[in-house]
């Protein structure tokens, strides 16, 4: 109470936090994990709320932050600006248009800000961050005694492993927002599947073994690992890969 509202844009402190309790038995770290899952949702949105603090409307304000980055790594011109494809639809991936023919829609899913976390019920927007936030989630579900969280952990696993996962463990088939789509979007020549994903992947699996002994977890986590992480590692250790196609 009393204190500003926020949540990381990248997820991962939250695992963080959790350690961080863990290793020096001080509270205020859990609770302070625990408050940004709560917070990451809500509405109005958090960031909208700072671009409104600078003097900025929300919408241009992220249109302009993505054309700024693809403009440095494209060289693209002034007469292009960045859309978001079908946000209504989940797929959070932009790509490029003449400037003012296509409204902008603010991408929330894109860090997993659409709505409260304990609401979602399908993996969104990048995977990474995705991943790093369901495994926190699972870590505050165990230290919280946290049921309602535990079961949005549950519909979560289960949209992923039965509609959103390739044989591999491959996660996020789409390099224009390193993350996911639509259920059953699985294409193997395009598969972006970033080694990064698999990584997360693994936490996560492992947090939900925590969770519950169940050789399912162990399963996800076992193809995630031997299929997805280590392909994008050379076996001399010295060079790595963001892309695991199948």
């Amino acid at each position: 109470p009393g204190k500003k509202r926020g949540y990381p844009g990248h997820e991962g402190i939250e695992m963080a936090l959790i350690k961080l309790y863990k290793a020096t038995g001080e509270r205020r770290y859990a609770n302070l994990a625990k408050f940004f899952i709560d917070e990451r949702g809500q509405q109005p949105n958090y960031y909208d709320l700072e671009a409104i603090e600078r003097g900025e409307e929300p919408a241009p304000y992220w249109a302009a932050l993505y054309y700024d980055r693809e403009a440095k790594a494209t060289g693209r011109g002034e007469d292009l600006q960045p859309f978001w494809e079908a946000p209504n639809l989940g797929i959070g991936a932009y790509t490029w248009a003449p400037v003012k023919t296509i409204p902008y829609e603010v991408p929330y899913e894109y860090n997993q800000a659409h709505k409260p976390v304990r609401e979602q019920d399908r993996v969104v927007g990048h995977a990474v961050r995705a991943t790093y936030l369901y495994s926190a989630m699972a870590d505050v579900a165990a230290e919280f005694g946290d049921e309602q969280l535990r079961t949005a952990c549950d519909r979560l696993w289960n949209n992923l492993t039965s509609k959103q996962m390739y044989i591999t463990g491959g996660i996020g088939p789409s390099k224009a927002n390193e993350g996911f789509t639509l259920d059953y979007d699985l294409p193997n020549e395009t598969a972006y599947c970033e080694t990064c994903a698999a990584v997360g992947l693994v936490f996560w699996a492992h947090r939900m073994l925590q969770l519950e002994c169940d050789g399912r977890y162990a399963d996800v986590m076992e193809r995630a690992l031997y299929n997805g992480l280590l392909s994008g590692v050379s076996l001399d250790g010295e060079k790595f890969n963001y892309v695991n196609p199948l």
